[in-house]
């Protein structure tokens, strides 16, 4: 059976698999420190001196506008860049152009950048340099021209690193190996093979590479991230977790005390997850932190005591909401903890409000999982598969999105043979995830492939909190198979294991889901009554889809039965 339609509970972590934009040169001038004097620092003082002193040097105007930025001198700081910018091409200052682009880049204030290539032809601005540019500023035209035919190191990596924001994960892995054949190495180029490795599903390989990556770069949290995710896709927890503490070390940041809580929250280990957050909130590290960390510690914390009955989900809401304010809804991962929180369709007006405010600060695609709870908060069956969907095919890691898509374009939408081929896709990537394993078990038996379904669940290193689901599926595929004693029997020992686990939700669940496969299945006698839906899944946040799936089915109204 499908599970019913929840939420795995997880904290607000900044973890994410990462890919890195190529490095293609180094040249920086350094950066002077930020102040909180009221006069102007000694720093831009020099710098404005210097460009006094030197008014056609592009290095003293690309250091006038690295000041003046640390100094939240916007209008000067613009200025002296776009000066560097001009000046640094004419005078072919690679230090210049680097500082004016990173200052123009880090304000949005991409179009002088853009103006700046194509006012000057190739030939004024050497490819790397000017590839670089384009990177930075994220000008897919002049990428593509630069790195489509070229085939220096460079070029290739560049080009695998393209290849991957653009989910063409068989070309990056071609990209990046032939520029490896022409000499290329480094732990960046190793982190984006084995995240490329890692999207067409060949964990092992990925792994492989990127402990090569981490073995050059051992302090590179990103690579280590990496690593610790591709361990925990497979199902090795704890070499996730050791990777974690190795690279967080006797004290971590805040930033990896999170991460590690949340390994560690997955693990079941939600007391020791606490542990490590409590620890951090009254360490150094607490004192020196910026508003958005602390923000996404206090959340998690509070997350943590409700998630142990400690606190109630009022009160944890509550919590969420003040850390969002506080942060001024920079953090989305504390805007995800609504997930779990927000519920009910009295609470959807709130929810609505929280994503438009972090519309303002986050990109369209990174909102998807938030608009899908809304529906599914709403109770609209149809607008929540669409989000799920579009969630599950922008964050491909993401095992839970696809587990939920593929639910609802089962149960909701009736699209079984789409839903079973995003499953299977999904578990080359999360093999180990039982939730995704069973709903993709399900979604076969109901496309007609219940052999397949059979072979999946075999395979599956039975989860508790997954048992009855994946009991009730293979049920279902002994029915679908014909095999109608051996199905039914599977039923009745789900709603057995739900009765010794206390879910009354879960054996009333199998009970329906028996009843309804009995009427699909070729050769079964149909002599059960479909047992009456408790009145409450209709509006449950978890079973309201039972009552949309029954309706649909039988074309009946569930409240009637």
């Amino acid at each position: 059976m499908n599970s019913a339609l929840d939420i795995p509970e997880q904290l607000a972590t900044p973890f994410a698999f990462r890919a890195t934009g190529p490095t293609l040169f180094g040249s920086e001038l350094p950066r002077p420190n930020n102040t909180e004097q009221n006069q102007p620092p000694s720093h831009l003082v020099e710098a404005r001196r210097l460009v006094d002193r030197h008014p056609d040097s592009a290095i003293a105007w690309a250091r006038l506008a690295q000041s003046a930025q640390a100094s939240a001198d916007i209008e000067q700081s613009l200025d002296a860049a776009g000066k560097a910018l001009a000046m640094g091409i004419s005078q072919l200052s690679r230090p210049a152009i680097h500082a004016a682009v990173t200052v123009l880049a880090s304000y949005g204030r991409t179009e002088t950048v853009f103006q700046a290539l194509q006012s000057h032809g190739a030939n004024s601005i050497p490819n790397d340099l000017r590839l670089w540019m384009a990177i930075e500023t994220k000008d897919e035209t002049c990428i593509e021209q630069i790195v489509s035919e070229a085939q220096s190191p460079t070029a290739l990596v560049t080009r695998g690193w393209v290849a991957i924001t653009r989910g063409r994960y068989q070309d990056a892995i071609r990209d990046l190996r032939a520029a490896q054949a022409t000499g290329a190495t480094g732990p960046g180029l190793l982190m984006n093979l084995g995240y490329a490795h890692a999207a067409v599903g060949n964990l092992e390989k990925a792994i492989k590479i990127t402990r090569q990556a981490a073995a050059l770069a051992p302090n590179d949290r990103g690579i280590s991230l990496n690593l610790a995710g591709f361990q925990r896709a497979l199902g090795h927890h704890e070499a996730a977790v050791d990777e974690i503490r190795r690279v967080a070390g006797a004290r971590p940041d805040i930033e990896l005390a999170l991460v590690l809580a949340d390994f560690l929250l997955e693990a079941g280990e939600a007391g020791k997850a606490h542990d490590v957050l409590q620890r951090v909130r009254t360490s150094r590290e607490w004192a020196h932190a910026d508003r958005t960390r602390r923000s996404e510690l206090e959340a998690n914390l509070a997350f943590l005591r409700w998630s142990t009955r400690r606190q109630d989900r009022t009160a944890t809401l509550a919590v969420v909401l003040r850390a969002l304010a506080s942060c001024e809804h920079s953090s989305l991962a504390i805007g995800n903890l609504l997930m779990n929180l927000v519920r009910d369709p009295p609470e959807a007006p709130v929810l609505a409000a929280e994503i438009a405010r972090l519309a303002t600060k986050h990109p369209e695609d990174s909102l998807l999982s938030l608009r899908f709870h809304h529906a599914v908060v709403m109770r609209d069956a149809h607008a929540a598969a669409a989000y799920a969907c579009a969630w599950a095919e922008s964050d491909i890691f993401n095992s839970t999105a696809a587990s939920l898509a593929i639910h609802l374009l089962t149960d909701a939408e009736g699209r079984a043979p789409e839903a079973a081929e995003l499953g299977l896709k999904a578990i080359r990537r999360a093999p180990a995830d039982p939730l995704l394993l069973n709903n993709t078990a399900y979604a076969l038996c109901l496309a007609g492939r219940p052999a397949e379904a059979k072979r999946l669940i075999a395979s599956t290193k039975t989860a508790a909190g997954q048992r009855v689901a994946l009991r009730a599926t293979e049920a279902l595929a002994d029915l679908m198979l014909g095999n109608c004693e051996q199905g039914q029997a599977g039923y009745r020992e789900a709603q057995r294991l739900a009765r010794e686990q206390g879910r009354p939700d879960l054996e009333a669940l199998a009970a329906l889901n028996m009843a309804l496969a009995m009427r699909r299945a070729p050769g079964c006698k149909d002599e059960m009554e479909l047992p009456t839906i408790p009145e409450q899944w209709k509006e449950s946040p978890t079973f309201w889809m039972v009552s949309h799936r029954v309706r649909r089915e039988l074309d009946v109204d569930s409240g009637e039965r």
